[in-house]
């Protein structure tokens, strides 16, 4: 594009420079022929016409009209959907809430009633240098007598904090229950304490049976522990002469401070 542009300059001086040679041979030609008769006047130095002093006039250069390019087509005319109705939904009704079942009230089972048998009395004491029948003698032949009569069966007694506190047998036992019993970690954390009276039977090669809550703490997990401390005590009970029933108060205090 740009050689065709100079090629169009180039041509265009030329022919105008061409052109002009011509014109002025023209002229000149036109002079000789034709002689100026000139006026007589002052003197006058002759006007030279050089023609070099006209410069040629370069043609004016036009710039190429830059390329439209052509518009683009319109975009289509967005249609908006339109929205849909909402048709409102009716709410389900709620179902009636069932009517609460009654709960069955659990009938409490009467405790059993312990028979308490009578204690054999204990041996008379002697308080005067007298001296009546030997007292190991009689409770000897008193308990060879139950013996028979129960067909064999030793004599079972009662050992309980009213009438034994200061009894040998009922201290070793008390002292074998504090030994094994540990205060239950869910009842430490939920601040219960109290106290439980149990009932358990003791047999003379320091086995246990009969475990019983006579009054209870009224929490479920120390009247568990009292039990528990019962049997892991078992081991340490002292061995006696004939079976007994104990009934001795386990009690769980919180210390505070």
């Amino acid at each position: 594009m740009q050689s065709r542009q100079c090629l169009s300059r180039l041509s265009s001086n030329v022919g105008f420079s061409v052109s002009l040679i011509i014109h002025a041979v023209v002229v000149a030609l036109f002079f000789l022929k034709h002689p100026f008769i000139e006026p007589k006047f002052n003197e006058a130095k002759p006007l030279k016409i050089s023609v070099n002093s006209f410069k040629p006039i370069s043609a004016p250069v036009f710039a190429p009209e830059p390329s439209v390019a052509p518009p683009a087509p319109p975009p289509p005319p967005i249609t908006k959907p339109e929205p849909k109705k909402i048709t409102p939904q009716e709410k389900p009704k709620p179902a009636p809430a069932p009517e609460p079942k009654p709960k069955p009230v659990k009938k409490e089972k009467p405790k059993p009633i312990e028979k308490i048998e009578p204690t054999p009395p204990a041996p008379p004491v002697v308080t005067s240098n007298e001296q009546i029948a030997t007292p190991s003698q009689s409770v000897t032949s008193q308990n060879q007598a139950n013996t028979n009569a129960l067909g064999g069966a030793p004599t079972i007694g009662e050992l309980n904090m009213e009438t034994s506190a200061n009894d040998e047998r009922y201290i070793k036992i008390k002292q074998a229950l504090a030994k094994h019993q540990k205060y239950p970690n869910n009842a430490l954390k939920l601040n219960q304490q109290g106290v439980v009276k149990v009932s358990f039977k003791l047999h003379r090669d320091g086995s246990v049976s009969d475990i019983k809550i006579i009054d209870s703490s009224n929490f479920s997990l120390l009247d568990n522990g009292a039990i528990d401390t019962i049997k892991k005590a078992t081991k340490d009970f002292p061995r006696l002469d004939n079976d007994v029933v104990v009934k001795i108060p386990l009690a769980y205090k919180l210390r505070r401070g």
